[in-house]
This record gives structure tokens, C-alpha cells and sequence, in this order.
């Protein structure tokens, strides 16, 4: 078998996955938001959207640059990574604590009672970030890229 085969065959083959991975997500969201829809009331289902929409900004935070910088480094020595995973881990901290902070606010602003219990709860997802980052972020650095 020449190279450039093997070559196209690896191609075609992470492309699938590729597409596969993207598909499967797409098609997991879109039946959560169903479920979402048909078991929430519409209020419910606007207060969680709104939240989600906080959370999912902090955190992209949380990643402070450090995923892309892990990968185009020559060398990352183990207490790089683990020095990178606390890094984030720490940022992550500091943005559940600005959600402890401003959930009253929130609240008030949207005037819904829920908001904050809610929002206290969607925190639990930033302290887990950290961990499939830095596992996705390795994944990435081990892939041959110029094969």
C-alpha cells in the first residue's frame, strides 16, 4: 500500500468521524431542546436558556487562552499540564463565585424567582470544564498532523 493512499484512506476515515461527531451532537442538542420544550413551560424554558447563555460564556473563560497555547508549544512537561488544568480550574472557581455574586442581581433583573437557584446549579458544569479541556486538549496535541 503506497502512502499517498494510506494517506487518502485516513483522510476519508477522520472526515467521517468528523462528520459523525458533529451529527451526533447536532442531532443530541436538537432532541434535548425538544424534550426541553415539551417538559418545561415557556417561562421555564426562557429563565434556563437565559441561564445557559451566562454559563456559557463564563465558560469560554475559563479557557483563557491556554487550550490553543498547550497544543503549538514544543514541549509541555506533565506539571504544565497539571500547572494549566489548576490554572483553569481556579478561573473556573473565580467565575462560579461571580455567579454566586451576581445571581440576585439576575433575578431581580429578569424578575423571575428561579433564576438564581437555577443559575447556583449550572455552575456545577463550569468546575467540570477544566477536566474535558485539558483531556480534549491533549487528545489534540497526540494527533499526527503532518502524516
Amino acid at each position: 500500500m503506497t502512502k499517498k493512499y494510506e494517506l487518502g484512506t485516513k483522510m476519508r476515515t477522520g472526515a467521517l468521524w468528523v462528520y459523525l461527531q458533529g451529527g451526533l451532537s447536532s442531532v443530541i442538542q436538537f432532541t434535548a431542546g425538544i424534550i426541553l420544550a415539551r417538559i418545561l413551560e415557556p417561562s421555564d424554558f426562557g429563565v434556563f436558556y437565559a441561564v445557559t447563555a451566562y454559563t456559557s460564556l463564563l465558560m469560554l473563560q475559563t479557557r483563557f487562552g491556554i487550550p490553543a497555547a498547550l497544543i503549538q508549544a514544543k514541549n509541555v512537561s506533565a506539571a504544565q499540564w497539571n500547572t494549566a488544568f489548576w490554572f483553569m480550574q481556579g478561573i473556573s472557581l473565580f467565575c462560579i463565585l461571580l455567579i454566586f455574586a451576581v445571581s440576585n442581581w439576575l433575578q431581580g433583573f429578569y424578575d423571575d424567582d428561579r433564576f438564581t437557584i437555577i443559575m447556583w446549579l449550572m455552575a456545577i458544569t463550569l468546575s467540570l470544564g477544566p477536566i474535558s479541556i485539558i483531556s480534549n486538549t491533549l487528545l489534540r496535541r497526540q494527533m499526527d498532523y503532518k502524516t
